[in-house]
């Protein structure tokens, strides 16, 4: 039987295959698909919805490590989702440099176009505009140095929706969005050694080349809905860390 695809959205431009996605995130929740999601050929059928389209939806469910393909079997779930956000503990990032409390320096606030990187990440549509904070972090004061410098750089990018005014912002990101409902249930978070480039080295007050740690998050929301695009970019001895790059 058919059905075809009506689902509210935050943002009425929220392209068809993102709305497709949540749909199946409820559906999930509500106790369908146990065993498995249908095929694409299936849900686009059902929905009436082109495969490119229940293609991109079920993509983009794997790339979030939610669904699983398995050659020659069909798509799986790989974790129940039935009351997230309920179950799921607070997360804790590796590093939480917005909650040490140490003193930050304002960098950037402001409304802009999302690069290709962050559309894709986001899940956004084009030309959907992008709240993006970036700041600096002074490093632990030890000894008697007055001026310990900067431990690292930080930048948040989240849809301009969730938050529409990011010139006037100076909290923490992770009490706003508690504030809004949106506490992240989950996140992927990658590290990698690299060195520092020359603009990273002048915000820093470092030699172009030092070696630092860079922390790319990725956070998701009670309905799995991506949220947040973090890069970190901290000195290795300040993060409690000590890297050899060859």
């Amino acid at each position: 039987m058919s059905q075809t695809l009506e689902i509210e959205s935050p943002a009425d431009s929220a392209p068809l295959y993102m709305r497709l996605m949540q749909q199946l995130l409820d559906e999930v929740r509500q106790g369908r698909w146990q065993t498995g999601l249908p095929s694409e050929r299936k849900l686009s059928d059902r929905l009436a919805v082109s495969r490119h389209t229940a293609r991109r939806a079920l993509d983009l469910l794997c790339q979030r490590g939610m669904l699983e393909r398995r050659r020659g079997s069909g798509t799986y779930l790989t974790q129940p989702l039935v009351d997230a956000a309920a179950q799921a503990p607070a997360l804790q990032p590796v590093l939480s440099p917005a909650g040490t409390g140490l003193p930050r320096h304002w960098l950037v606030r402001e409304a802009d176009a999302a690069t290709p990187e962050e559309l894709f990440a986001l899940g956004l549509s084009p030309q959907t505009p992008v709240a993006r904070l970036q700041w600096r972090e002074a490093a632990a004061a030890t000894g008697a140095a007055a001026d310990p410098g900067w431990a690292g750089l930080e930048s948040r990018c989240l849809a301009l929706h969730l938050l529409p005014r990011p010139q006037q912002f100076d909290g923490r990101l992770e009490d706003w969005l508690a504030e809004q409902g949106l506490s992240p249930t989950r996140e992927l978070q990658r590290l990698r050694a690299c060195n520092a480039t020359p603009e990273q080295a002048r915000l820093l007050g470092l030699a172009p080349g030092v070696a630092l740690l860079h922390i790319t998050r990725q956070s998701y929301g009670p309905r799995g809905q991506a949220l947040v695009l973090s890069h970190s970019y901290r000195l290795a001895d300040q993060a409690g860390l000590v890297m050899e790059l060859r």
